[in-house]
């Protein structure tokens, strides 16, 4: 009996065919149905094969019942067919476990591809009528709330912030735009306001057949915005036929402030929290919300949102880490609380002050996971979350929320980049890897990723030239070639070039005053005076430091 030749034949058969069947069918127009009941068919047929190859023996008579055939006459064992049988098994194998294992960076799009699915959505920057400074800040704040709206509903998945204004003003189509966040639907908008009268256009678009699925006009008062807001949150999710509970539909239908001169200011105060990225932009954004509570004291959001933003300058140690920042964001925290204690945005603000300010992670998970119940969808508070966990060294967890973010926020290079940097502690540099090179795609200009993923090539695969060659590329790319320092000296450590190292090690120390390479260069090279005179000279500068911030941790 040859039950194993058998086996073996069929299956690279099947497999041939099932191959064949992918790549004409869909040319010849056959239903898509038709390569389901190939395969059906090609299964079903493997146990019927497998038992008539038991059961019957090839002879030189013919083909007769096992039962019947003498040992003398069955066909000697084929053993150089048979050892052709296994090595196209093994190739089929193989051809099937590659671009698992090695070509991570397809297996990753493609697991995010996978994600999409029928209530999913991604909202558009809304395009303004005018293009005044005026209207393009009401156009954001008003993508920006609708955004949120959106955002609380637990049976959608909604894409981040970060990752659709990559489209503010993009000539790509809709069907590739959703291709690309992983998603089924879109919304676009466009918003004019004239004095107190408002137009608000939007409209809901299957992706996959470009067809509008839901579209509105409203032209109100401006009075009305919290209202025609809900009211789009509201009709997506009955769109998209997503379940909406009363818990999500009262928060929905909240109004935040009855003043909506505040809430101008309100809207100013995201516009430049959004679009800033450094301190006099942030600034601005607190002072926009602090005009809001002074026109509303009771607008608790603002004064959330202006706790935010102080304790965020008060953790850039350049920007503002002195008490009266903390003090601030204390302050506008309190504020906040008293008037709205349960608001998830007041949760989410007061986590972030115990996190940042007061370094009570515990704390602060308590209420990142309150906020994350009202805003589901919240790339950020779920960034928090892996955050806290990583700091209590929960590392299922960690990798949980961190790949969570870029289902959500999948165009965030900070998101990506978090991911890299969490595989490479765990040792999986591999996966850390195809991270980075996931973030160097989406900012090839950020010297900081060809840096950190040089360290990954060093620390995980000793491979100094991949190091070399990656530093080379990013020469070319990156707007700040002194970042690339650091990796510069380590690879010329790992290559034993002691001079060289110690070269880079002196321009290291000119760009960071902190680095300590220079006194490990020297230590290295057996000069051990100008070793010894180097890490004291970095003591004195710490112990410096801890006088400056006797509470940050760093």
């Amino acid at each position: 009996r040859k039950v194993f030749r058998v086996a073996g034949v069929y299956v690279i058969v099947a497999w041939l065919i099932i191959q064949i069947g992918e790549a004409t069918f869909e040319a010849l127009n056959l239903p898509s149905w038709a390569l389901t009941l190939i395969i059906v068919l090609l299964f079903t047929g493997f146990p019927i094969a497998i038992i008539f190859a038991w059961i019957f023996d090839k002879t030189p008579e013919g083909i007769v019942r096992s039962s019947k055939v003498s040992k003398d006459t069955v066909s000697k064992k084929p053993v150089v067919s048979n050892a052709i049988i296994a090595v196209l098994i093994l190739i089929i194998i193989g051809m099937y476990l590659y671009p698992k294992v090695f070509n991570e960076d397809q297996a990753i799009a493609t697991k995010l591809q996978e994600k999409q699915n029928a209530k999913s959505i991604a909202v558009l920057p809304f395009t303004p009528f005018t293009l005044s400074e005026e209207n393009q800040s009401f156009a954001d704040g008003v993508h920006d709330d609708i955004l949120t709206q959106l955002s609380k509903i637990h049976d959608l998945k909604v894409i981040s912030r970060t990752s659709v204004m990559e489209y503010k003003k993009t000539t790509k189509k809709i069907k590739q735009i959703a291709q690309e966040l992983s998603v089924q639907h879109v919304l676009e908008g466009s918003v004019r306001r004239a004095g107190d009268q408002i137009r608000i256009v939007a409209q809901l678009i299957d992706a996959n057949t470009d067809n509008h699925i839901w579209s509105e006009t409203y032209d109100r008062e401006y009075k009305d915005i919290f209202t025609i807001q809900s009211d789009v949150a509201k009709n997506i999710a009955d769109a998209l036929k997503a379940t909406l509970t009363p818990e999500e539909i009262d928060y929905i239908d909240e109004i935040p402030t009855e003043n909506l001169e505040a809430y101008d200011y309100f809207l100013k105060g995201m516009h430049f929290w959004n679009t800033s990225l450094n301190k006099a932009g942030y600034q601005k954004a607190v002072d926009m919300f602090d005009k809001a509570t002074e026109l509303d004291p009771d607008f608790a959001l603002a004064y959330a949102n202006a706790s935010m933003i102080h304790t965020y300058l008060y953790i850039f140690t350049t920007w503002d880490h002195s008490p009266e920042r903390k003090e601030l964001a204390k302050n506008a925290l309190e504020q906040a609380i008293a008037i709205d204690p349960d608001h998830p945005r007041v949760h989410y603000a007061k986590g972030s002050y115990q996190f940042w300010c007061l370094y009570d992670v515990n704390a602060a998970l308590s209420e990142y996971e309150i906020a994350l119940k009202g805003e589901p969808n919240s790339a950020d508070i779920v960034s928090s979350i892996g955050w806290a966990h990583y700091k209590l060294g929960n590392w299922e967890r960690v990798e949980e929320n961190f790949l969570k973010v870029v289902e959500l926020d999948p165009l965030s290079v900070i998101g990506t980049r978090n991911v890299a940097y969490f595989y490479r502690d765990q040792r999986q540099f591999h996966k850390a890897d195809n991270y980075f090179n996931l973030a160097i795609q989406l900012d090839p200009e950020l010297a900081r990723l060809y840096r950190e993923r040089a360290f990954n090539y060093l620390t995980g695969f000793g491979d100094i030239d991949q190091a070399r060659s990656l530093l080379q590329e990013a020469e070319i790319s990156v707007k700040d070639p002194e970042a690339l320092l650091p990796a510069r000296y380590y690879i010329e450590l790992y290559a034993r070039d002691l001079s060289k190292a110690l070269s880079y090690a002196k321009d290291s120390k000119e760009n960071d005053p902190g680095s300590v390479s220079l006194g490990e260069a020297y230590h290295l090279l057996k000069e051990k005076e100008l070793a010894q005179a180097e890490f004291e000279s970095m003591r004195s500068y710490y112990e410096n430091k801890v006088i400056e911030e006797p509470d940050f941790p760093s």
